[in-house]
């Protein structure tokens, strides 16, 4: 029993590293032709795969254009001795 534990967990931490990992900076499409990026976030040091549909993309880059137009017309109003 007391040999049983450690192999057991040895294949198990063995299997969950068998895992094949997508190569980093080469999208892959699926079937619903969504694009997959390994994404790192910020304050973690795991990568994580990331499947988005072009609609998606293109809502993500909308929605970060105006957070930035945003900011633009805050930090204008909000400046000091102006």
């Amino acid at each position: 029993m007391n040999r049983i534990l450690p192999v057991t967990v040895l294949c198990a931490a063995l299997a969950g590293c068998a895992a094949p990992a997508a190569q980093e900076g080469t999208p892959t499409t699926t079937a619903t032709d969504a694009t997959c990026d390994r994404e790192v976030k910020t304050g973690s040091l795991m990568p994580t795969v990331r499947c988005r549909t072009a609609a998606e993309r293109e809502a993500d880059r909308k929605s970060a254009e105006g957070a930035a137009d945003f900011v633009r017309r805050n930090n204008q109003v909000m400046q000091p001795g102006k």
